[in-house]
Formats: C-alpha cells, sequence, structure tokens
C-alpha cells in the first residue's frame, strides 16, 4: 500500500548520491538507456554541487583545477550542462527536439560525480574507484599531463583503444566490472 511503514525508506543526501552515482555506473556497463543514465548522473551532479557549494574548499574549486587542462575547463563546464534542460523542462519549448544527443557527456558528469562525492568526505565505493580508472584511463586529453593518473597509467597504457568506439570502451568497462562482481 502507498504510504506505508513498510515501502519508507530514511535516506540522507550523501546516500542518495552514492545510489545514483552506483547505479549509473552500472546502467552504463550493462549498456542501458543513456537518457536514463544521463538523469540520474545530472540529478547526483545537482546534489553535489550544490552541497559543493557550501564549502570555500569544495571540489569544483580545488579537484578541477587539478586535473583538467585550463584550456579545456570553459568546454568540459559547457559539456556538463548542455542537455540538464531538455530532459527537465518542457514549457518553454514543447514541440523542441534534441537533434543530437552525445552519451559520452555523462562519462564526463560521472566522472566529476565520482570526485565529489569524495569531497563531501564519503569513501568511494568500489564501482565508482573502478568508473574513475576507466574514465582515466580512457580519456586522456582531459586529463594534464602531470597529474597523478597519468604516472599511474603511464601516458600510453590505453593508446591502442583511444580511437575505440564508445561501444568497444563500454565492453572494456563491463569487463573489468563483471570481473570484480560489482
Amino acid at each position: 500500500m502507498i504510504g506505508s511503514n513498510q515501502t519508507k525508506q530514511k535516506i540522507s543526501k550523501d546516500d542518495a548520491i552514492r545510489r545514483e552515482i552506483d547505479m549509473a555506473i552500472k546502467l552504463l556497463f550493462f549498456n542501458e538507456d543513456p537518457i536514463g543514465i544521463h538523469l540520474i548522473v545530472a540529478a547526483a551532479f545537482r546534489l553535489v554541487c550544490d552541497l559543493s557549494n557550501k564549502n570555500s574548499d569544495s571540489f569544483i574549486n580545488e579537484h578541477l583545477d587539478a586535473l583538467i587542462k585550463p584550456e579545456r575547463k570553459n568546454e568540459f563546464f559547457k559539456i556538463t550542462n548542455r542537455y540538464v534542460n531538455f530532459f527537465k523542462h518542457a514549457d518553454k519549448d514543447p514541440y523542441a527536439v534534441l537533434e543530437e544527443f552525445d552519451e559520452e557527456l555523462s562519462d564526463i558528469l560521472l566522472f566529476l560525480n565520482c570526485f565529489a562525492y569524495q569531497d563531501l568526505g564519503c569513501s568511494p565505493t568500489k564501482r565508482m574507484n573502478l568508473y574513475i580508472l576507466w574514465f582515466s584511463a580512457l580519456n586522456p586529453e582531459f586529463l594534464k599531463p602531470d597529474s597523478s593518473f597519468d604516472s599511474i597509467f603511464g601516458s600510453d597504457i590505453f593508446s591502442a583503444v583511444h580511437s575505440s568506439t564508445r561501444q568497444d570502451k563500454i565492453e572494456i568497462g563491463a569487463s573489468i566490472f563483471k570481473n570484480q562482481n560489482l
């Protein structure tokens, strides 16, 4: 029955963020609907941004500067906000059609979410750690050459797959995901 105590859960903002991020990672590696994934990722991003903005040493202020090339930072933020309003609102453009939805935008937001979640004082899950490694290895063009990821992976460890299709990259992540029983 709707509203019964049996169906109610107590959920903190941190728990909601963790669950959204982990579910989005799972859906990505199980090749589920990219719009659903994007909506979950965007909801988590909104929460982490709202909570991070309460702290002057926030993720947005500190970690992005350490990870993202300065000349790509504006592009990075433009990408992260690109389609959220299209999926949320229809009051001003009820008959609009989204001509080109780039699934990789969700990948970038999900990457940010994993770091922002840690910035909130929360421990990353195994799924988050896997996702950070997967994204960093397969998308080095967004990372500074002197970032810690470059020293962990080396600059060309995944060079053979950089030009691979998105589907091939997801299959690599899915294989690791399944092998780790995540």
